[in-house]
């Protein structure tokens, strides 16, 4: 059985392992999947969710990576957006 603080440790360097994916193959989408690992993380270091239930930390992550996709999509692709036409000049 895997204990709880490296349950913590296995989420947060499932985190920068997806944010360094997405410098490595530029896209969207793993910057989206490593805000929901470490929210997953960050929740587990307070308690905010169970430790033993992998399921629900699981369900979680793919929630949090949702809501960060929501909340982060109009922002990202406006700068992107920017960059393409300030390199098209």
């Amino acid at each position: 059985m895997i204990a709880e603080h490296q349950i913590i440790i296995v989420w947060l360097a499932l985190g920068a392992f997806l944010f360094t994916t997405e410098l490595a193959v530029p896209s969207i989408g793993f910057i989206f999947a490593g805000f929901g690992a470490l929210t997953v993380g960050i929740l587990l270091n307070f308690d905010f969710i169970p430790s033993n239930n992998i399921l629900f930390q699981t369900v979680v992550f793919f929630g949090a990576s949702g809501v960060w996709t929501f909340i982060l999509w109009n922002p990202l692709k406006k700068t992107k957006l920017r960059k393409k036409k300030i390199f098209s000049l």
